[in-house]
């Protein structure tokens, strides 16, 4: 079994054959991408609109309750429940939060990914004397104290009394390396409880045997559709039209449309337990396109099998 439980939506009439449950982890991903749950942030990045991995998001440090961390160690549960079967999760996680799963040693470049200013903005504090800063310069030009704001905005310091602690000409880089530092293990705490929930599904030790990248490839798939590998992978069933048929099949017609009435007035079927879309044949590439990303954005209920036709074409009792 690839379904580790049975869905039924309220008010939707779907029988669950696989559809509903994968719409269950398409919610869940749904909202911990949002402000709804208090899992997850959008990286510096994307809030500042600079560098790459605007699209990402980092744990919470914040999220520190026994409640919050009970959240991350179910969340962890779900990641091992897909490692042990054929479905994804969809987390656009940042690749730094994969490879602490798997024990990868982190860089500075991996900061980079989710803030490039903290590490530009450390990158000039060491470097500040070629910039022609001299010492005594220094204390009129930095004001800063041994302390750093968190990814969640949190003031935190970064040795003991960090708050009371200048920083100098001469102890700079010490205190760019603390910040560097602190950032790259700030989520150590949700780690542990992503770590915990994994490992009462999946053996923990067995993510050392991966990369971040293979990890994230078998919690959350591939980012990206190759249409030609699709194409290579998709079943055409039935001819395209009756006249490709035998003529001793005495059938009218395949539609359920009025005679006459054109396709275009139609919307593709999708039967989401069986990976399968029913394609009307329309009159032309653009009007496929309107209709297909019409039912994409606006028909989100599954909802179809209700219809007594479909009950009886999968055997289910009505």
């Amino acid at each position: 079994m690839d379904n580790f439980y049975h869905v039924n939506f309220l008010g939707e009439n779907a029988t669950d054959a696989g559809g509903p449950y994968r719409e269950t982890l398409a919610q869940y991903c749904e909202e911990l991408h949002s402000t709804q749950l208090p899992l997850l942030l959008p990286t510096s990045n994307s809030q500042h609109n600079v560098g790459a991995g605007r699209e990402k998001w980092i744990l919470n440090p914040g999220a520190r309750t026994a409640t919050l961390l009970q959240m991350f160690e179910f969340l962890g549960k779900l990641m091992g429940v897909v490692l042990r079967s054929k479905q994804y999760l969809s987390l656009n996680i940042a690749s730094m939060i994969w490879k602490k799963l798997v024990g990868e040693k982190l860089h500075i470049d991996d900061l980079a990914a989710v803030d490039s200013m903290i590490v530009n903005s450390m990158t000039k504090m060491r470097t500040i004397d070629a910039y022609g800063v001299t010492e005594e310069m220094f204390e009129d030009i930095v004001l800063e104290t041994f302390t750093t704001h968190s990814s969640d905005n949190r003031v935190v310091a970064l040795k003991p009394e960090g708050q009371s602690i200048a920083v100098t000409f001469a102890n700079r880089c010490e205190y760019a390396d603390l910040v560097e530092q602190y950032r790259l293990q700030e989520f150590n705490l949700q780690i542990a409880a992503l770590l915990r929930g994994i490992s009462k599904v999946v053996p923990a030790k067995l993510l050392s045997c991966f990369t971040g990248i293979e990890l994230e490839l078998m919690v959350c798939g591939t980012p990206e559709i190759d249409v030609d590998l699709l194409a290579k992978c998709t079943e055409s069933r039935l001819p395209a039209n009756e006249k490709e048929f035998p003529q001793f099949f005495k059938l009218q017609s395949f539609s359920k449309a009025q005679p006459g009435r054109s396709m275009d007035a139609y919307l593709p079927i999708s039967h989401t337990c069986f990976f399968s879309v029913e394609m009307p044949i329309y009159s032309s590439e653009q009007v496929l396109r309107e209709k297909l990303l019409y039912a994409i954005y606006n028909c989100q209920e599954i909802d179809g099998d209700g219809d007594s036709v479909a009950a009886n074409q999968l055997g289910w009792e009505e």
